[in-house]
């Protein structure tokens, strides 16, 4: 069940909210539609953008708001990794689907925020959801903690495990997010009079004169969307929907390969391919960004 977006349904929106009408369920679908047509990655779109707007519906119904959808996020990251961290295979699997649950409340926060305008007349997160939603998505690297301290305790593959965590945090809270800080506060300096013009800001960052310009262009040529989508399986979002078929297998089959004592379990191959898709993608950007912020205007 899906609902077109036309203007008409965004003024009633608009209207409804600010008169104090509860949103309804097609409140929540326009909104989805609208993520959908910009900043979707593929993980988003087809899985959980056909069902996100019931659970957001039900989040707005209890009060929740779109900055509470995105702790609630957190929470489940924080709970999935105690539960990874863990000796029960079936505490594994769990914190495994919580990871999923993160990104199901990390779709829902913007449909919230734009169904409430929480943001004002963007319609959008606001400064404070993305400041937010970017703590959450460096917060995801708890999962991989949680995986190297129990493949460190139960391998026998030394402090490799560790390292590959430990790998993974600093490629996260290093270059990319502090030049992105940067940015964003050069951005406010020079465009304070429209601060929730975030996808101008955005497309900025990115070299693009916007993101739903760069989403269609991908659509447009297909050998680059295939590659775009296999990039997005292999790292951010689709880490979360390997992860649990990497634990799975570790329950159900059994790990990859044993080589006397030492135990190569499909996590450590997960957590591997996590770690380099962190680290790369932290190099592509910290250097993208640093070039982005030489051509500011002094």
């Amino acid at each position: 069940m899906m609902f077109r977006q036309n203007p008409a349904t965004d003024m009633e929106n608009a209207s409804s909210t600010r008169s104090g009408a509860k949103p309804s369920l097609r409140d929540f679908f326009t909104a989805a539609e609208k993520w959908k047509s910009t900043t979707d990655r593929w993980v988003y779109r087809y899985l959980f953008r056909p069902w996100t707007p019931y659970l957001s519906w039900a989040l707005c119904r209890l009060g929740l708001s779109g900055n509470g959808a995105t702790l609630l996020g957190g929470v489940c990251l924080i709970v999935g990794a105690v539960c990874l961290s863990g000796p029960w295979p079936a505490a594994w699997i769990i914190g495994a689907a919580l990871g999923l649950f993160h990104v199901a409340f990390d779709a829902c926060d913007g449909e919230i925020a734009r169904v409430r305008r929480e943001a004002g007349a963007a319609g959008d997160k606001g400064m404070t959801g993305y400041y937010l939603d970017t703590l959450m998505h460096g917060l995801e690297t708890s999962l991989a903690a949680g995986i190297g301290y129990r493949l460190y305790v139960t391998s026998h593959m030394g402090v490799w495990p560790l390292i590959l965590a430990a790998a993974a945090m600093v490629a996260v809270c290093t270059a990319p997010y502090l030049a992105y800080c940067k940015t964003l506060s050069v951005w406010l300096g020079k465009h304070g009079e429209n601060p929730d013009d975030v996808h101008t800001l955005m497309g900025f960052v990115r070299g693009e004169p916007s993101i739903i310009s760069e989403q269609r262009r991908d659509e447009i040529v297909s050998l680059r969307r295939c590659l775009l989508y296999l990039k997005q399986t292999l790292t951010t979002p689709g880490y979360f929907l390997t992860l649990p078929l990497a634990v799975c297998l570790d329950v159900f089959v059994g790990p990859l390969a044993t080589s006397g004592d030492v135990v190569i379990s499909w996590r450590f191959i997960w957590l591997a391919v996590y770690v380099a898709g962190k680290v790369l993608y932290s190099l592509y950007w910290g250097a993208r960004l640093a070039v982005r912020l030489r051509e500011l205007p002094a």
